[in-house]
């Protein structure tokens, strides 16, 4: 992209200013922080985000305690209740916004995968046999979920994929002896989660109909997990160990590339938890101390920018971070342009928020060159 805008600049006097006003044009899009607040208790997390960037799930305590669900639009969260229990949590959101999906007590206390449709009351998606399972993600429409459960027994918990009111197992015994699904493409085609051999070793695994559970981004050491996939299933993102007793990095995984480590902020271990449409933008969190210790910090990667700490780039954009300490990102809209995820607010360790209007990787890469291309096109006005 920088290759690309410098060209355009150097052609014409036209072109010149065609930059500046591309600059001003990307600029006027304000970027701005929201704290989603609470339902009435002191804690919130931001988990999942629609396409459009303007509904977030995630869960919130109450003034009693217990936390529960929510589904924040408009400027106002709503309470998604149980399922009959004491506790709820919204982990996964469709495209559209409009189904959340995540897991619930019923009035017996065992955790079971849920939908809520609009708002609306939650529908118990069951179990593989066991007594307890969880949703982790939603199809673009909300009809296909995600998630984990427990198997006859209890003797280990499988990946699923529910539709139509069946929920199916989708592990590969060949992978060992857990699976946990974390994220599901928009067409409900494409699964992806993580497996756990009978060592206790982990890895990544995208599953399809047609090829069923295949492990990627086993790096040489022991661990690996994806968590986000975009929504036409070519682009996975997760962590993992790059070699023995290092790590986990985040990285990005393609159909077409194959692997790529995202790298930390300096410190040891980093996650990406979600991926733009395009696969363009990453987003997740890392330590900064290279010692190992030190608080976690929110993340944007992008090619141009590589991977840079939201604490220290959103103010860049004219953000306003006073009180507030990003610790992670979790979701990212189809464009990259909206983020949500928890951190620090006056104080509050968990605080949900919502970022919008980042600019996308060629716009920040261009914004960045302002300074620049306002000289350039002087020149070029000389000329």
């Amino acid at each position: 992209m920088e290759r690309f805008t410098w060209r355009f600049v150097a052609l014409s006097r036209a072109s010149g200013l065609f930059a500046v006003v591309a600059c001003a044009a990307l600029a006027s899009a304000t970027p701005g922080l929201v704290y989603l607040g609470t339902l009435g208790g002191t804690s919130s997390v931001g988990e999942g985000i629609s396409a459009s960037g303007t509904t977030v799930t995630g869960f919130s305590n109450t003034t009693s305690g217990p936390l529960r669900a929510f589904r924040w639009s408009g400027g106002s969260m709503a309470n998604l209740g149980t399922l009959g229990g004491t506790f709820s949590t919204g982990t996964g959101i469709s495209a559209d916004g409009t189904t959340v999906v995540g897991y619930a007590l019923d009035a017996g206390g065992a955790a079971r995968a849920y939908r809520s449709v609009g708002g609306g009351a939650m529908e118990n998606l069951g179990v593989l046999g066991g007594t307890a399972s969880r949703g982790s993600g939603a199809s673009g429409d909300g009809s296909v979920v995600a998630g984990y459960s427990t198997i006859t027994g209890n003797t280990a918990q499988h990946a699923f994929r529910w539709v139509g009111g069946v929920m199916t197992d989708i592990h590969a015994p060949a992978l060992g002896t857990t699976s946990y699904a974390h994220a599901i493409s928009a067409d409900g085609a494409v699964v992806v989660g993580q497996y756990v051999r009978s060592n206790g070793n982990s890895g990544s695994f995208r599953w399809t109909a047609g090829t069923g559970m295949q492990p990627i981004a086993f790096l040489g050491g022991f661990a690996s997990a994806a968590w986000g996939v975009n929504p036409d299933g070519s682009v996975v993102v997760g962590d993992a160990s790059f070699e023995f007793g290092t790590g986990p990095n985040a990285y990005r995984w393609t159909l077409s590339g194959g692997l790529q480590d995202l790298g930390t902020l300096g410190g040891i271990g980093s996650t990406a938890r979600a991926v733009s449409a395009d696969g363009s933008v990453v987003v997740g969190f890392s330590r900064v101390d290279p010692t190992g210790g030190g608080a976690e910090n929110a993340f944007l990667y992008t090619d141009a920018l590589g991977m840079v700490n939201l604490n220290t780039y959103l103010p860049t954009l004219g953000i306003d971070l006073t009180g507030w300490t990003l610790t992670q990102a979790r979701g990212v809209s189809a464009d990259g342009s909206a983020i949500t995820g928890y951190g620090t607010f006056n104080g509050q360790t968990f605080s949900a928020f919502l970022i919008t209007g980042i600019p996308g990787p060629g716009a920040a890469a261009l914004l960045g060159m302002g300074g620049l291309l306002a000289v350039r096109r002087r020149r070029q006005l000389r000329a």
